[in-house]
C-alpha cells in the first residue's frame, strides 16, 4: 500500500531509457504581444486571434 508520504519500490525492465528518445509534438504561439506577462501567461492560449505554427519530431 502506498500513501501519502510513503515509497513504493519496484523493478521495471526497460530496453531502451524512455527519457531520451528524440520525439516531440511542439506548438509555436506567434501571436504579438505587448508584454512579457502576456507573452508567457496561460490566457494567451485561449485567445481568439491566435496564430499557431506547430511540428512533429519524430525519433527514427
Amino acid at each position: 500500500m502506498c500513501g501519502i508520504g510513503s515509497v513504493s519500490h519496484f523493478t521495471v525492465d526497460v530496453q531502451e531509457p524512455v527519457h531520451i528518445i528524440p520525439s516531440a509534438k511542439l506548438i509555436v504561439n506567434r501571436t504579438a504581444s505587448e508584454d512579457y506577462k502576456e507573452a508567457h501567461g496561460i490566457h494567451q492560449w485561449r485567445r481568439d486571434d491566435q496564430e499557431l505554427v506547430s511540428n512533429i519530431y519524430l525519433f527514427k
